[in-house]
């Protein structure tokens, strides 16, 4: 921010400390934080934390502290009134439910307007693990609002064709062109996107290179994958909703309950493919568990009636698994 500058009043230095960072935030930049930062609770945050209220809270700060092996951390922060530094004082002691058993390695103190918190290096390193927990936990609950709203645009599509999206579009001779992906685009808020796209010539074609660095949002956004891929896919499996290459099914063709048949799967990274790429998942008809979870110890599913579940290794077997990939088993 342009307005922030070196704070002029001086705080206490540690001389165990190796490094200073001041900063003060005048009233114009508290104003413009106080309008665009977060009222409510974020994750990695201590419950009952607004960063919009902390925002208009501190005048200024002061950051010390020693870099590794040996890393310890000393912030001083300072209020603008009284009522301000009760809330601050109050925010940074609940960093201490982040350490149950070791409270004392979050040592909270104040003074008139000032709050300072220290943490020494066993403190730092399970903060930094708890930040990566609340990392994962934000990118999962991000992986499941997009399954939600796949569901929705599958409803919306069937809701208008009369039938569910097939699991590719194929020209006259029966290539293969288009994933199911770019069937429900327009339902999937991507219209824009799909009116650019040449659906007469195959996904990776010169006429549709556009495609190439694109995503519609919701699909993608993981670090591991290849640009423009994603891990959500149709699994193909004897029985199932996209099986074959035939009419499309509908969802009164799931007689085995909407409630217990896989849609979609978040599938291992090894599987991820281009959004737009209609080259079929195939799932291995005897071992399914080992296709579906790959390495990991747990799977999320859509299933047909717009619910995500998160499967567990530990408790699928084949036989389950196989039972939840078709419609119309009577199992």
């Amino acid at each position: 921010l342009p307005d922030v500058g070196l704070i002029e009043s001086a705080f206490d230095i540690d001389p165990q400390l190796d490094h200073v960072v001041r900063f003060n935030l005048p009233e114009s930049t508290r104003n413009v934080l106080t309008r665009v930062w977060p009222a409510g609770d974020l994750p990695g945050l201590p419950p009952g934390v607004s960063p919009r209220e902390l925002a208009g809270d501190i005048r200024s700060a002061q950051l010390t502290f020693r870099t590794p092996p040996q890393p310890r951390v000393r912030l001083v922060v300072e209020a603008v009134d009284a009522s301000a530094c009760d809330r601050i004082s109050e925010a940074l002691s609940n960093l201490k439910t982040f350490f149950p058993e070791q409270s004392d390695l979050v040592r909270v103190s104040r003074r008139g307007t000032r709050v300072s918190i220290e943490m020494d290096a066993a403190a730092i390193n399970n903060l930094r693990s708890l930040s990566t927990v609340a990392r994962d936990a934000a990118r999962q609950a991000k992986r499941v609002e997009s399954l939600k709203r796949l569901a929705v645009a599958f409803y919306s599509y069937e809701d208008r064709e009369k039938h569910l999206p097939p699991r590719c579009f194929v020209d006259p001779d029966g290539k293969p062109l288009h994933s199911w992906v770019v069937a429900i685009c327009p339902d999937f808020e991507q219209l824009a996107l799909y009116r650019q796209i040449k659906l007469d010539q195959p996904w990776d074609s010169e006429q549709n290179s556009r495609l190439r660095n694109v995503i519609p949002s919701g699909l993608g956004h993981d670090s591991r994958l290849p640009i423009s891929h994603t891990t959500i896919r149709a699994p193909v499996f004897p029985g199932s909703l996209w099986q074959g290459d035939g009419p499309p099914r509908k969802l009164q063709d799931i007689t085995d309950g909407t409630a217990n048949t896989i849609m979609l799967i978040d599938a291992p990274v090894d599987a991820a493919v281009h959004w737009a790429d209609p080259s079929p998942w195939t799932i291995n008809e005897d071992d399914p568990v080992a296709d579906i979870f790959g390495d990991r110890p747990s799977v999320r599913v859509l299933l047909a009636d717009g619910s995500v579940r998160l499967l567990q290794r530990a408790e699928t077997d084949n036989q389950k698994l196989k039972a939840m990939l078709t419609i119309a088993a009577g199992d």
